[in-house]
C-alpha cells in the first residue's frame, strides 16, 4: 500500500520556505511558521519521551544544540522582536520532535535523497540557460532566442525581492544575482553569461543550501550518477568564489590529505578556527571597526577571484568578534541586523547569547567534526562526500553560516547532527553484536 511520509514532506517545504530562498520571497514568512508549528501539532502525540531523572544527562552535539536554542529563548527580549520570541520557541520544539520521534535516521536518508532530486529539477534550467549563453556568445543563437530566455528567467537580478506582477512566469526559482562579461565592460547581450545562483536568494548560499546536502549525499549514497553530475556541473558555473573555493579544496583534500584529516579530528578545524578569528579580527582593525571598507581599500572582485567579497565577509566576522569581547555576557544589545549576524555560526550564536553561546557553538562544531570523520568510508564516493561535508562544515562554523543560524538553519543542522549521531550508534551496534 502506497503512503506518504508527512513529516519528510513538511521538513522539506520548510526548507524550501527557508528566508534565504527566492519562494519564501514570493509568500508570507509567517506561513514558514505555521508549517513549523503544525509539524509540532502533528507529530508531537506519535513520539515517546522517556525521562529518567536517575540518569545524567549526556553532552552530546544534539543536547547541546538544544541549549543553544535555548539560550537564544532566553536572550530573545534584548532584540526587541515579536519575531524572535515566536521563532526560537518553535524551533524548540520542532528539535523535540527530530530528538524523540523514532525511525528518524530513515526519515532523514529519505529527506536527503529527495531533497537532492529537487535541486537537480531545479538547477537543470540554469544550466540550460548557461549553454544558452555560450552559444550566444559563439552567435549560434539570435537575440529573439535571448529576449525569450529573460522573459522566462528572472531577469531583475539580486536586488529584487518581489515578484513581478507583469510577468506570472516569473516566478523567483529561476534567478541571477549578475552578469559575467566575457570581454570586460562590454555588455552587449551575447557578451555575457547570467551568474546563476537557482532558487537562493544569493549565489554565496549554494554551499549551506546544494553543495553540503551533495556531500551527504555522496557519503550516505543517497544520490545517483546523473543527479551528481547535474549538481556538481550547476555549482562550477555558478562563479561563487566559496563555491569554487569549496570544491577545490576537497578535490586537493580528497586525492593528498584525506589520512590527515581523519587523523587529525577536530584539531586541525580548532586550530583554523582560532588562527582564523584573529585573523579576522585583523582585518577588522584595518577598517576601522567599519563594517564595510574594501571598497574604500581599493581592493574588488574578478570573474573567478572574488577577493573583495571575501575580505569584506571576513571583516563582518572581525565586527562580531569585536561585539563579544565588548560585551561578553549578553553579546549584541537592540534589534539584529544584516553587520550583527552575518558572520559565522559560532560568533553569530555569541551574538545573540554572549560567551554562553560561543561555548556551547563551539562545543557542537567539535563534536559534529568528530562523528563525520569516525564515519567508515567503504569506496571513493563516499570518500569524496565526506570531504565535501567536512569543508561545507568547516564553512558553516569558521567563516559564514550563510542561513544556519536562522530558524530553519537550526533544524537542517539539527537533522545532520541526528544523522552523524545515528549513523554513529549504528557502528557501535554492529560492534558491539560482533
Amino acid at each position: 500500500m502506497f503512503r506518504i511520509n508527512l513529516f519528510v514532506y513538511f521538513i522539506l517545504t520548510s526548507i524550501f520556505l527557508g528566508p534565504y530562498t527566492y519562494l519564501s520571497q514570493s509568500v508570507d514568512y509567517k506561513l514558514n511558521l505555521i508549517i513549523l508549528f503544525i509539524i509540532f501539532l502533528v507529530f508531537l502525540p506519535s513520539i515517546n519521551i522517556k525521562l529518567n531523572y536517575l540518569e545524567p544527562i549526556r553532552i552530546d552535539a544534539f543536547n547541546l544544540l538544544i541549549t543553544l536554542v535555548l539560550l537564544y529563548v532566553i536572550f530573545t527580549f534584548k532584540a526587541f522582536s515579536i519575531k524572535q520570541m515566536i521563532q526560537w520557541p518553535i524551533t524548540l520544539l520542532i528539535l523535540l520532535i527530530i530528538k524523540y520521534r523514532e525511525n528518524i535516521y530513515s526519515d532523514i536518508l529519505i529527506i536527503l535523497e529527495k531533497y537532492n532530486k529537487i535541486i537537480a529539477l531545479i538547477v537543470i534550467i540554469p544550466i540550460l540557460v548557461f549553454i544558452s549563453d555560450i552559444l550566444a556568445y559563439y552567435n549560434v543563437l539570435n537575440v529573439g532566442f535571448f529576449d525569450l530566455v529573460s522573459f522566462l528567467y528572472n531577469i531583475n537580478p539580486y536586488e529584487d525581492l518581489n515578484l513581478d506582477n507583469n510577468n506570472f512566469l516569473n516566478i523567483k526559482l529561476l534567478h541571477f544575482d549578475s552578469y559575467i562579461t566575457f570581454t570586460e565592460g562590454d555588455w552587449a547581450w551575447n557578451n555575457k553569461v547570467h551568474r546563476n545562483n537557482a532558487h537562493l536568494v544569493q549565489a554565496s548560499l549554494i554551499p549551506n543550501y546544494i553543495l553540503l546536502f551533495y556531500g551527504l549525499g555522496l557519503l550516505f549514497e543517497k544520490i545517483g550518477f546523473k543527479i551528481s553530475i547535474i549538481i556538481f556541473l550547476f555549482c562550477i558555473i555558478s562563479f561563487s568564489g566559496t563555491v569554487h573555493l569549496l570544491i577545490f579544496l576537497s578535490i586537493i583534500s580528497y586525492l593528498f590529505f584525506t589520512r590527515l584529516i581523519i587523523y587529525f579530528s577536530f584539531i586541525a578545524p580548532l586550530i583554523i578556527f582560532f588562527v582564523f578569528s584573529v585573523f579576522a579580527y585583523y582585518v577588522h582593525i584595518l577598517c576601522s571597526f567599519e563594517t564595510q571598507c574594501m571598497s574604500t581599500l581599493g581592493i574588488e572582485n574578478n570573474l573567478f577571484f572574488r577577493i573583495g567579497s571575501g575580505l569584506e565577509r571576513i571583516n563582518l566576522i572581525g565586527h562580531q568578534i569585536n561585539t563579544l569581547i565588548t560585551n561578553p555576557f549578553y553579546g549584541y544589545i537592540g534589534e539584529y541586523k544584516t553587520d550583527v549576524l552575518l558572520g559565522s555560526f559560532i560568533y553569530s550564536s555569541a551574538s545573540r547569547a554572549g560567551i554562553f553561546g560561543f561555548i556551547v557553538s563551539l562545543a557542537i562544531f567539535i563534536l559534529l567534526i568528530k562523528y563525520l570523520l569516525k564515519i567508515n568510508t567503504k569506496n571513493k564516493t563516499q570518500r569524496f562526500g565526506l570531504i565535501i561535508t567536512y569543508f561545507c562544515l568547516l564553512q558553516v562554523f569558521i567563516f559564514q553560516d550563510f542561513g544556519f543560524g536562522s530558524l530553519n538553519g537550526i533544524i537542517i543542522l539539527a537533522l545532520i547532527i541526528k544523522l552523524l549521531m545515528s549513523k554513529n550508534k549504528e557502528k557501535i551496534n554492529l560492534l558491539s553484536n560482533k
